[in-house]
């Protein structure tokens, strides 16, 4: 078995049969053993006679598997890249999504993906890790309450798309958003902390000038 799996024993030709270990009486018993195992069997037949007998039932571990990345974990959207990948602690290597194989693979995925890697041990047992590729936005998404204003009047400039640390220039203004009241018509460039992505935007807002009456 490879440990975690179970196995059914099975004994015939009495009338009555006592497991051990757990000193269950039963002819058919589940067993799910954390590493091999003697299992012994005592039996009595319908004249009263008694027999025993062993089973050895051999438990593999599950290999140790682990995957990281080389070098840079992460991608920048619209930016041309990829992640290598490396498992180890095993003898073999599936990869999904995919499919890929190896103990070293290289993705380049357009949005965040998990992948999965399933080990195989020499004797047939596998286990599974898997590692999140983040796929960060180079550019920010940026809307405005207003993108055109009469004169004295303020509009809210909000950002969406880092992880953090968004500043606005013209002003060097800190957060997500903020609140302008610009005098003439601006361009507003916003820029904010996604690891190396350097993501940014601009958003005009018109200033229209109010009549003389």
């Amino acid at each position: 078995l490879c440990a975690g799996n179970s196995a059914t024993l099975s004994a015939t030709r009495a009338i009555s049969y006592t497991w051990n270990p757990g000193r269950i009486t039963a002819n058919s018993i589940v067993i799910t053993p954390t590493s091999t195992t003697v299992f012994t069997i005592t039996s009595i037949s319908a004249q009263g006679c008694t027999a025993s007998t062993q089973f050895t039932q051999n438990v593999q571990a599950l290999p140790n598997v682990s995957v990281s990345a080389m070098a840079l974990p992460y991608l920048c959207s619209g930016l041309p890249g990829a992640v290598t990948l490396v498992a180890s602690g095993a003898a073999g290597y599936i990869w999904q999504p995919g499919p890929l194989a190896g103990a070293m693979v290289t993705v380049a995925p357009l949005v965040t993906t998990i992948y999965t890697v399933t080990g195989f041990a020499v004797g047939g047992c596998t286990n599974t890790a898997t590692f999140q590729v983040n796929v960060y936005p180079s550019t920010l998404t940026v809307i405005s309450t207003a993108t055109s204003l009469c004169a004295g009047n303020s509009a809210t400039l909000s950002a969406s798309g880092a992880l953090s640390g968004y500043t606005w220039n013209p002003g060097a203004l800190i957060g997500s958003s903020i609140v302008v009241t610009p005098t003439a018509s601006t361009v507003y460039t916003v820029s904010g902390n996604n690891m190396t992505c350097g993501a940014s935007n601009t958003i005009q807002i018109i200033v229209n000038p109010i009549p003389s009456l």
